[in-house]
């Protein structure tokens, strides 16, 4: 845990002088999103093997390759429609944003694990349908602030952390045939904040 908060947020933990002290509280409570290396991490925690296929569900992203990048080195097959999809496919979709967030949203509520990474009306419509339709597949709604805790405590070693994972993670119990499958997360915008869609 340390080397990863050291290479991924050198000055957060060290000092956190630079940051406004509203937006380290909102992070305290819960009230900031999960960035895309937290949700990386969590996902380690919970068991789930670097081969794991992740799809995420998002508009362009803020910061661009660069910002998913520690995601994308802890689990390599992370995957966008842009990807799965060719454009001719595409294009029919792209008239209407709301259209490609559909797309989103049905990948979502039919993949066998789906991650909430903020509070989005998007997530909480997934989850809620995934419930309702009587969905027995994983659903992880992480403790938001338990976790920005966990992250920014220096002296928290993986063993701990794995255990503040499970204390504040998931939607359900680990089910350790589950941890094979596909996960499927919520993503961020072009602001680095998670989409949050109306549809």
């Amino acid at each position: 845990m340390a080397e990863y908060r050291k290479k991924e947020w050198p000055r957060r933990y060290k000092n956190g002088s630079h940051l406004w002290q509203l937006a380290l509280q909102k992070r305290k409570e819960g009230r900031c999103p999960l960035e895309p290396g937290e949700v990386a991490v969590i996902l380690r925690a919970m068991g789930y093997p670097k081969e794991t296929q992740i799809y995420v569900a998002s508009g362009q992203v803020y910061g661009g390759q660069n910002r998913m990048a520690p995601l994308r080195n802890m689990f390599p097959n992370l995957v966008i429609k842009e990807e799965l999809a060719t454009k001719e496919e595409l294009d029919g979709f792209r008239k209407h944003v709301t259209s490609l967030a559909a797309l989103d949203f049905l990948v979502c509520l039919k993949s066998d694990v789906f991650v909430m990474t903020h509070g989005g009306n998007f997530a909480k419509l997934i989850i809620g349908a995934r419930r309702y339709m009587g969905h027995r597949l994983k659903s992880i709604k992480p403790d938001k602030g338990l976790m920005s805790k966990s992250f920014g405590d220096p002296y928290m070693g993986w063993a701990t952390f794995v255990e503040e994972v499970w204390d504040g993670g998931a939607d359900g119990g680990k089910a350790e045939d589950e941890l094979e499958k596909v996960v499927f997360m919520c993503g961020f915008d072009k602001e680095g904040h998670p989409v949050c869609y109306n549809i």
